[in-house]
Formats: C-alpha cells, structure tokens, sequence
C-alpha cells in the first residue's frame, strides 16, 4: 500500500548522484513535488560536512545534514552540529597505527578538513571529487584527534579493502564500527556514528514515528538507515548485502530508480501500490 511519508533520507553517492555529482532533472522535480507537500528531505552521506553541504544547498534543502557516515548531523550554514558522536580518542590513535602499519592510504577529517601523510592520487583524485582541498601533514599521529568523526582507508584493490575490514573489525571488535562505504573505502567511527541512528535521531527530532519514513541506499553503510526505516529502498545497482534487508529493489540510479519509488509508494493522493 501507498504511505504517508513525512520524511525520507537518502544516500548521495551512486544513489541520487552519478560520478560526476551530477543529480538528474527527474530526481529534482520529485525532490520538488517532495517539499511542496511538506515531508522532509535529508542527505545522508559518508561525505564531509563542507561537500555534503554543497550538495544540500545545490538541491535547495534546508534540512539537517548526515555526514561522515552518521558521525554528525548539523543544518546547513550552522558551525556546530546538533548530533554528533565522534571517535574515542585513544581508539582513534589505535586505528591510525594499525593503518599505518598496513602501508594503506589513510585519511583524518579534522575540523571538517581533510588530513593526509602522502600527498598522492588517491587524495588529489577524493578531494576533486569532494569539491575541496585538502591537508599534507608530516605525521597524522601527532594530530588532535580529539574531535574526529571519521577516519576513511582507501586502496583501489576491492580485496585488500575486504580483508581490511575482517581484520581490523577482528583486532578493534566493539570499540568502533567498520564499513564499507565503496569496495575502495573502509570507513571507521563511533560504534554509535551510523546512518541509522541518524535516522533514529531525526525522526525524534521532527517527532516524525519510524513508520511514516523511507530511505534510499545503494552500499553497506547504508544498511542500518534501510533497516529503520519505515520502508527501506535499494538502487537496482546496489550491493547485494544492501538487496538482502530492504523491503524494495527499485530501477538504477541511471533509471531514477530514488524518483521511481517515490513515486510508487509515497502518498500523494493517488491509487495504491503495493511492495
């Protein structure tokens, strides 16, 4: 059946956006009809706050935004977040060590800036990507780290990401939770810091019930926000993790799969569908 959705949260990357940041014009004409009844639209992404941000405003949104995988939760043009829970600083250090030990790309989010060891590629290729500069330091390990969202590994070889994973999850176990937000990207944070409890926490916040939400996703970070929420939606060209616990596939990001089930589930006023 149709529902009445108060507010849905989505992915960025490979879910409303392509490669290139590019969002489609069928995505924002849905976004729009979204925000003339009233329900709410919030970004939900691994991404810093500063390139997350860039993104809400190119899509006129003035919602809270999701960023560093659901470490923070902070509205546009504000300078603190309303939600945040960052990484123990003691656990923070232990898993830069651990990385440097693997000889992995490793990058530190301080003070919404990026911070790296080794001026290479991979970071000139992210920061492009992210529309932002970046950070050289002699040694992440004497940095604050304090105040630390996230800390993101990269290698292009999906392998070694995966084994990175099992390790580290292995060696840390609760202290810090693990994922994949590509098969590039091995992302730690708060064992709290994740899309679903963001979600948890806006839907008290706009004292919306679970059940009146929906979510889009299209990797396993984004698992937990489609568990919690009221209907959970998968991209076609989502990871198969993600297609084993959402309640609906929809088409591909390339077929505005996001605007197809929108359109397919939300109310507004129409005849029914069902799942």
């Amino acid at each position: 059946m149709k529902k009445q959705i108060k507010l849905i949260i989505t992915d960025f990357d490979g879910t409303i956006a392509d490669e290139n940041n590019q969002i489609s014009a069928k995505t924002r004409e849905t976004f729009e009809k979204l925000k003339r009844h009233g329900i709410k639209i919030i970004i939900a992404t691994g991404r810093m706050f500063p390139s997350a941000e860039i993104m809400a405003k190119r899509l006129d949104l003035d919602t809270p935004i999701v960023a560093y995988q659901g470490a923070t939760i902070q509205f546009s043009g504000e300078d603190k977040p309303i939600f945040a829970n960052y990484l123990d600083k003691n656990c923070a250090r232990e898993i830069v060590k651990y990385l440097k030990g693997k000889n992995i790309h490793t990058q530190l989010y301080i003070n919404d800036e990026i911070i790296v060891e080794n001026d290479n590629d991979i970071v000139k290729a992210y920061a492009q990507k992210m529309e932002l500069g970046y950070k050289v330091v002699k040694n992440i390990e004497e940095e604050d780290l304090s105040v630390l969202p996230k800390i993101l590994a990269i290698n292009m070889n999906p392998k070694i990401v995966s084994n990175l994973q099992k390790e580290a999850q292995n060696i840390l176990k609760d202290k810090v939770c693990i994922t994949l937000s590509t098969p590039y990207f091995c992302e730690f944070t708060n064992p709290k810091a994740h899309k679903g409890e963001a979600l948890k926490f806006l839907a008290n916040y706009y004292n919306i019930p679970l059940e009146q939400t929906m979510a889009f996703g299209d990797q396993n970070n984004d698992i937990t926000m489609i568990q919690n929420a009221g209907i959970g939606v998968a991209v076609e060209n989502a990871s198969d993790n993600l297609k084993k616990v959402c309640d609906y596939v929809t088409k591909s990001i390339k077929e505005d799969g996001v605007a197809y089930a929108i359109e397919k589930f939300v109310d507004f006023g129409v005849k029914n569908a069902t799942l």
